[in-house]
């Protein structure tokens, strides 16, 4: 009876050991599979890509903060070209805040011109009203991430001063005007009063 005891406390304790063996090596599977899959370097992406960007890729960008400005014009189109041009220096001007992601399409319904931010937010943009004003406008209303020209926007813009109030008039002037209706009054008051007195002397 006794050894039936001990023969399962043994089998008992060989469980919990086993049990315990199998808990680390499952966390330390799961470590390597979170962790390693993590480890690598971040995917770096440059300010202006002529070709789709990968779904990891577009996904880092966005996950980083910054925004992305998606022109996918059809190919060999003259009246793009200039829209592409802008699109590109107004890139590598935010460059570390915004990748444009810049090339050719086959078929019209292909084509995207719009801003897509760190929330997914998907803002379409206007070709033919395009200009830096405008684009630092929609990036500044829409990036999580604020470049320094959007930080900056508001400095040295004023407001129109006020118009000054009207001027009082002049306290010498006041007091000037007050004497001389004082000496008017008591002039012909004295005037009258003393021709009245003499007649009642003659």
């Amino acid at each position: 009876m006794i050894g039936v005891i001990m023969m399962k406390e043994r089998a008992m304790a060989i469980f919990i050991g086993l049990l315990m063996i199998f808990s680390v090596a499952g966390f330390a599977i799961m470590g390597i599979n979170f962790g390693g899959g993590n480890s690598g370097q971040q995917v770096q992406t440059p300010s202006v890509v002529d070709r789709a960007l990968t779904r990891d890729e577009f996904r880092s960008v966005l996950m980083s903060g910054k925004t992305i400005i998606q022109n996918h014009y059809i190919v060999g189109c003259t009246d793009c070209d200039a829209t592409s041009s802008l699109l590109a220096g107004f890139a590598q001007q935010m460059e570390g805040f915004i990748v444009l992601e810049q090339f050719g399409v086959q078929f019209q319904n292909e084509t995207r011109l719009q801003v897509v931010s760190s929330d997914g937010k998907i803002t379409e943009l206007n070709s033919s009203a395009l200009s830096q004003e405008s684009l630092l406008d929609t990036i500044c209303s829409v990036s999580y991430v604020q470049p320094k020209q959007c930080l900056l926007r508001g400095i040295g813009q004023t407001e129109p001063a006020a118009a000054p109030p009207a001027a009082e008039p002049a306290a010498n002037e006041t007091q000037n005007g007050a004497a001389d209706n004082i000496g008017n009054v008591t002039g012909n008051g004295t005037g009258n009063i003393s021709g009245a007195e003499g007649n009642a002397t003659l």
